[in-house]
């Protein structure tokens, strides 16, 4: 099967499944439609994650949740080669990472903008890690393509849900 047809067969799975694109958003996202508890996250989900973002060569963000304003956000997030995620702090909480694949690098930092932590994280060391709430903090990519399963307290709000650093 071409790439492009396994790509349509994507695309199609995530909408069987009830994810819808979001349109308004900055990086290819997708959100879930259907009822809570029919949110599986499995083999087949990630596949076709990467399926989306090796065709399209992109970012991809897979939404467990149903929207920004959702009070909980569970993300799997599909991350190229030296993506670098610039240092941002969240004003309702830190973070948990869990490693799927690949293989990233995340960077704390204190107000100053002084490096005081990295941790190189993959999916058989350091697979999972809490980044602290109201800490700056960022991640580079270092494998082809890193997914990784993000969770965090919602809701998402544009403008104030993710702040920048003066030090930037």
């Amino acid at each position: 099967m071409s790439n492009y047809n396994q790509y349509i067969k994507s695309l199609n799975y995530l909408k069987k499944n009830k994810f819808k694109e979001d349109k308004k958003a900055r990086s290819l996202t997708y959100f879930f439609k259907g009822r809570p508890q029919n949110t599986i996250l499995d083999n087949k989900l990630i596949q076709t994650g990467k399926t989306i973002s090796n065709f399209l060569k992109k970012n991809l963000r897979i939404n467990l949740h149903q929207s920004p304003k959702s009070n909980y956000h569970d993300m799997i997030i599909f991350q190229r080669k030296n993506t670098y995620v610039l240092p941002h702090k969240h004003p309702i909480g830190g973070e948990t990472i869990h490693m799927i694949e690949g293989k990233l690098k995340v960077f704390l930092f204190n107000l100053k903008g002084k490096q005081i932590k990295t941790v190189t994280m993959d999916k058989n060391k350091n697979f999972i890690f809490r980044v602290p709430g109201k800490v700056f903090h960022s991640y580079k990519i270092i494998s082809k393509l890193a997914i990784y399963h993000e969770n965090k307290n919602g809701p998402f709000i544009k403008g104030t849900g993710i702040i920048y650093p003066r030090w930037l």
